[in-house]
């Protein structure tokens, strides 16, 4: 389970990397380097003008040839898998044909929106943006993520975090562990500079995601690389929109009761390997398109407890998709970008939509 919350975090939540890599919320991030000095950054850092009838001619325009642009890479005339040479992998693999990142169409009778599967920590090496994407997001209106993790949803998470941290467990749920586990939880404290009667007094799930983080990011890995957090900071505030809250998202990880909780620490005990393996096969496999193997790999960690799976994912999948289901009743071309995890297999959101009668391709 350890593997499963740290490394499938990093497909399905977009404040829990951060969170779970220190056991508290993040500091804000420097402005992402590959934006500072760019025209595209100086200009969608500056309040937009009133749009007068020649401007939003001009948007217009603009939204039409994006749209047309991603027309010709879906039927392979242009761009989507030519524009750019993926050179090495994460893991050094070098590949035979250019391969990206997943980007999918979603559409009725009369207009589409684009789903994009992101990883919410990423090493700064790996190359993701493609003319493609860059098509999808100039031609939507909205870009749509899981939760606020700009500026304003990072203080909101150090909120949440410091109501969370004040909530008190039980005094005797250690007592429910083992002798056994309670040595192996005395060892697991020591980095974080705690004592076992200290632990008395958090709740299990707090201590499992301070322990499932610590130091099991590869070195290079880092939230404030990951794809929302990238976008959100380049992002104008009136073109960014959100299906939850970052408390929304927290909520979720510290459900359960008392004793679902203990079971989860029960799980980051046993499960005290170096994850970094596992998160680099799934960022390899999420760089090149790769969807069945990381639908392979998501199935064999959440197998382990289903119903915080299905609280994790498929829950919050359904949620999403009345959501979609409105953009596309209203016409409003968006761009998705939510955690890959929830863009494949069975019961994904893609999944959910193809049954519900859209049309569902993949452009990328």
């Amino acid at each position: 389970m350890r593997a499963a919350c740290l490394t499938l975090a990093a497909l399905l939540f977009g404040a829990a990397p951060a969170f779970a890599q220190e056991g508290h919320a993040p500091t804000v991030p420097d402005v992402p380097a590959q934006l500072v000095g760019s025209k595209a950054f100086e200009n969608r850092q500056q309040s937009p003008p009133a749009e007068g009838p020649s401007a939003s001619a001009e948007r217009n325009v603009s939204a039409r040839a994006a749209s047309g642009y991603l027309d010709g890479a879906h039927r392979g005339q242009q761009g989507g898998q030519s524009d750019r040479w993926i050179g090495t992998g994460d893991r050094g693999t070098r590949f035979q044909k250019p391969r990206y990142p997943a980007l999918w169409e979603v559409s009725d009778a009369d207009s589409k929106v684009w789903l994009f599967g992101s990883v919410h920590v990423l090493p700064s090496t790996v190359t993701w943006r493609t003319a493609t994407f860059d098509a999808a997001l100039g031609a939507s209106t909205h870009i749509y993520f899981e939760a606020d993790v700009g500026p304003l949803g990072i203080i909101a998470l150090v909120i949440k975090s410091i109501a969370l941290g004040m909530s008190r467990a039980s005094d005797d749920w250690v007592s429910t562990l083992s002798k056994d586990e309670q040595a192996k939880l005395t060892e697991a404290l020591k980095p974080l500079g705690l004592s076992l009667e200290q632990a008395r007094l958090e709740t299990p799930w707090l201590l499992a995601a301070q322990i499932e983080g610590e130091g099991s990011l590869p070195r290079d890995y880092d939230p404030s690389k990951g794809v929302d957090m990238l976008l959100q900071w380049e992002l104008p505030k009136e073109r960014k929109a959100y299906f939850e809250t970052v408390a929304q998202q927290m909520d979720i990880l510290s459900a359960g009761t008392e004793a679902e909780q203990v079971n989860r620490l029960r799980r980051a005990l046993a499960g005290g390997h170096d994850t970094s393996d596992d998160l680099r096969d799934l960022v390899s496999a999420w760089q090149i398109g790769d969807v069945a193997h990381l639908d392979e790999m998501i199935k064999n960690e959440l197998a382990t407890d289903p119903g915080f799976a299905n609280s994790l994912l498929y829950d919050r999948n359904r949620n999403w998709v009345p959501t979609i289901e409105k953009l596309l009743a209203t016409n409003e071309e968006d761009l998705i970008v939510v955690g890959a995890a929830h863009l494949a297999g069975d019961g994904s959101v893609l999944d959910l939509l193809a049954k519900a009668g859209f049309s569902v391709k993949r452009i990328q």
